[in-house]
């Protein structure tokens, strides 16, 4: 009998932490057994964006059972949880009563994973014992900290725990001295992703360069508004496989580094009077995925720019945005021969003015030019709020495949606002038959997903998988490879 309950306790468990925290809450009130388990999983993850919310937390935390400090994994406190608006980019004016009860819940907290704590260089620089209560954590394996500066730079070299990933943010509007970041970061030699704002600056980098500041785990390296040469960049991580850069200027360097290869590759461009037009320029080396910012202007300079990195990195997905139907940009990319490229994300952003007319003189010009690449998939994010559903499923895709003789699977989605195109959100189709008798072949979006997650991925020579049951029948393939 014992067992049957202990069963049935395992299955209530396994259901609550599948559901939402909200959801969870609401179960637990039509069974007495399942309130505990729904609360340890909403205290497993914590959002606080409002000093009401922080309020209630703390006081929940200290009127609670001890058990309940265990159950934090990740937490994470806005910049509004101290009423701060985002605006105002400085904390003089916030409320932080609760920073005492914060800093010694976190004290606590000795399972906690995750940390993000915005204006944390305000509260350090008015004794909080904040800085203290997280260098006392042990398990702690991310930490985000934005608004950060000289205090907090200073607190990381006090840390009990093993970072594995680290943000480190600091005020764009701060005229401090930039503190010595890699001096600081030394001890976390187990670092796998790095992001790094406002923090690279050549305050610090003219003294001599410390062969010490290596990190050879991290793979992921974001950097925004920094000045860090791309020979310290490869010195200091020569493992990086994902490198983001956004605002980033270099300084004239007689060396020329680059990686072997780069697995992805993000450049954002920012404001126009930031030099990462010079920067993106170095990426040298092949990269699998690369990807330009959604707000990349789409001025002469900047085409020939995008287009000599792409003949530079050799891509096979390319990601960009498209604000012309002026077909330069596409003769150019030709030119190069960009015979690596499988995969064409496009996410076009034409002018408001007779925006029908532009897409269909971009449907009618560009997928011819396009028509001697040896592009697999192609997929389109129109924003528009006009366009209908037969052009999305039938009108956009023939075109494509009519004019792109390799294509085999074709994704079309409608952009409405400020939300992200996602894979899940296009309408995809399964390219057959010779390019005058093509024929499309409505797919789940589901199979679409893994089309566009397995050509992401590093093994795409296995192109014959693209043809294969494999993606429509996962499942039933696995099963008879069983028998």
């Amino acid at each position: 009998m014992s067992s049957s309950i202990s069963l049935d306790l395992d299955v209530l468990f396994m259901i609550t932490f599948l559901l939402s925290s909200k959801d969870a809450l609401a179960l637990s009130l039509t069974c007495r057994q399942i309130h505990s388990f729904a609360k340890q999983h909403a205290l497993s993850s914590v959002r606080l964006t409002s000093t009401k919310q922080l309020g209630k937390f703390c006081d929940s935390m200290f009127d609670g059972a001890p058990s309940c400090w265990n159950w934090v994994r990740r937490l994470d406190v806005a910049m509004s949880a101290f009423d701060v608006k985002s605006e105002q980019k400085t904390a003089p004016w916030g409320n932080f009563s609760d920073v005492p009860r914060l800093a010694e819940l976190i004290t606590h907290a000795l399972n906690l994973e995750f940390l993000s704590i915005d204006c944390v260089e305000f509260l350090l620089r008015k004794g909080s014992p904040i800085g203290d209560a997280i260098a006392s954590l042990t398990s702690l394996e991310e930490l985000e900290l934005h608004e950060a500066d000289s205090q907090a730079v200073e607190m990381l070299r006090g840390m009990r725990s093993g970072l594995r990933k680290l943000v480190l943010h600091r005020a764009c509007s701060n005229q401090q001295p930039t503190p010595q970041i890699f001096v600081s970061i030394l001890p976390f030699q187990n670092l796998q992703v790095l992001e790094l704002a406002h923090s690279c600056w050549p305050k610090w980098m003219d003294m001599p360069w410390d062969e010490r500041w290596r990190w050879p785990t991290v793979r992921v390296l974001r950097l925004k508004h920094s000045k860090l040469s791309m020979a310290q960049l490869v010195r200091a991580f020569p493992n990086v496989r994902k490198l983001s850069i956004r605002t980033v200027t270099l300084p004239r360097e007689s060396e020329t580094r680059c990686w072997d290869s780069l697995d992805y590759v993000y450049i954002g461009h920012g404001r126009p009077w930031t030099s990462t037009l010079d920067w993106d320029q170095r990426i040298t080396c092949p990269v699998h995925s690369l990807e330009f910012e959604d707000n990349y202007k789409s001025n002469s300079e900047e085409q020939i720019v995008m287009v000599n990195t792409i003949r530079e990195t050799t891509p096979r997905v390319l990601s960009v945005t498209i604000k012309s139907s002026d077909a330069k940009f596409w003769m150019s990319l030709m030119a190069t021969g960009a015979a690596r490229l499988r995969y064409l994300n496009l996410n076009l952003r034409l002018t408001p003015r007779k925006r029908g007319t532009h897409l269909a003189q971009w449907l009618e010009k560009i997928p011819l030019i396009l028509s001697t690449l040896d592009i697999i998939c192609i997929r389109v994010c129109i924003t528009s709020r006009n366009l209908s559903r037969a052009a999305m499923t039938v009108r956009w895709p023939l075109r494509l495949a009519t004019c792109l003789p390799s294509l085999r699977y074709i994704a079309i989605a409608r952009k409405i606002g400020d939300v992200p195109c996602m894979a899940e959100d296009a309408f995809w189709s399964r390219v057959s038959g010779p390019v005058k008798e093509r024929r499309l072949q409505p797919v789940a979006t589901h199979v679409g997903v893994r089309v566009h997650t397995y050509l992401h991925a590093g093994d795409m020579e296995a192109l014959a998988r693209l043809d294969g049951a494999w993606f429509f029948f996962p499942l039933l393939v696995r099963r008879k490879r069983t028998h």
